[in-house]
């Protein structure tokens, strides 16, 4: 449904039906944020049947255009994040985990000490 890329870094919407979630034919929908063979995925609190997640596209429902536009706004908070950290070339799954809110490397020392890392395993050679 939405999807962006900044350089290697791609960003998209994921219809995560593994698993349904309990008691419900629903499954949640999430963003998958992709970069160097790895992946994470954000979820976005809402959950939909697949008749709805087909249907969410073209949906003339008021019901699932707001459902739609939640998705969009999640969507566009993770990949502002993913844009700023890559523009700035400070990616990493740490640092969008900070970004977001979500994540215990809350100093600058440990940003650093993050990208210190990320250079290591590309690499960069730091003296």
């Amino acid at each position: 449904m939405f999807n962006n890329a900044h350089g290697n870094i791609t960003v998209s919407t994921f219809f995560d039906t593994r698993r349904a979630v309990s008691g419900s034919d629903k499954f949640p929908v999430k963003i998958r944020v992709r970069y160097k063979r790895d992946r994470r995925d954000y979820v976005t609190g809402k959950r939909l049947t697949v008749e709805e997640w087909d249907k969410l596209p073209d949906t003339k429902s008021v019901r699932c255009i707001d459902m739609r536009r939640d998705i969009q706004t999640t969507f566009k908070i993770i990949d502002d994040a993913v844009e700023k950290l890559y523009r700035d070339d400070m990616f990493t799954f740490d640092m969008l985990n900070v970004h977001l809110g979500k994540g215990n490397t809350d100093t600058l020392n440990t940003a650093f000490n993050a990208k210190i890392e990320a250079l290591k395993s590309d690499g960069a050679n730091l003296h």
